[in-house]
């Protein structure tokens, strides 16, 4: 099952471990793999912790490949596509309008990969912790006018292109959800799963998710169970396919 890495590679962690308990398991007629294909980040210290984070997954898995790791995702278009300045439907129009790159630097490999088109792979789940600050009550609480969104609306036109079947975006408790249901809705049927308090009552209230799904796939229905006074490892998350 190919991945689509999301940021800092924490959910690539989890899989691995999955991946690995499923197989000792032997319960399967058939080997699970999950497989990382590529992953966007601008800063330069946590593209290190992606890939210090994939390599541990290596040690779980014996899969020690290594997935393409890009910059700015604005940059799956060219760089005159749209103009940052202007309003966020503007802004939202220009890259919906724009052209996608076909490859894109990536600095795991150290040249252009291909992220788009024929020599590009399908991936079959997105999992991303797109940017906050616009939406948290810490932040500069901008909402969809702020910078940050045009990351939304290149993420919206790259997934709407490729129609990845599955996305998973984790975001600030305000996250406007409007601006989701503007982007996506023309190709994902999308809900809301809002944060929760920890169980520990030590740590603060964990973010939400939002769940986009394409629309010809089956609806999917994520759905947190744990039981009442059990420790945060066996917290389990069950994805339930339905009609």
């Amino acid at each position: 099952m190919p991945l689509l890495q999301p940021a800092l590679g924490h959910a690539e962690m989890g899989q691995a471990v999955i991946q690995k308990t499923i197989n000792s398991s032997k319960k399967l007629d058939r080997m699970v793999e999950f497989t990382s294909i590529r992953a966007h980040e601008t800063n330069k210290g946590c593209r290190q912790l992606i890939a210090d984070h994939v390599r541990w997954c290596g040690t779980v898995t014996n899969d020690h490949s290594q997935p393409c790791v890009h910059g700015d995702l604005t940059q799956i278009m060219p760089s005159n596509s749209f103009d940052p300045e202007s309003g966020f439907e503007a802004k939202a129009a220009q890259i919906n309008q724009a052209k996608l790159r076909t490859t894109q630097y990536c600095f795991t490999h150290d040249h252009q990969c291909p992220i788009f088109g024929k020599r590009a792979r399908e991936v079959d789940l997105d999992v991303s912790g797109l940017p906050c600050p616009d939406f948290s009550r810490a932040g500069v609480e901008r909402g969809k006018e702020g910078p940050t969104a045009m990351l939304f609306c290149s993420h919206a036109k790259f997934h709407a292109a490729w129609q990845t079947p599955m996305l998973i975006i984790e975001n600030a408790p305000d996250l406007d959800l409007g601006m989701i249901t503007y982007l996506y809705s023309k190709h994902y049927r999308t809900t809301w799963y809002p944060p929760r308090r920890s169980t520990t009552g030590r740590l603060p209230k964990l973010p939400g998710h939002v769940v986009c799904l394409y629309g010809p796939y089956p609806t999917l229905i994520l759905k947190s169970i744990h039981r009442s006074g059990a420790s945060d490892s066996k917290r389990m998350l069950w994805i339930l396919r339905t009609r």
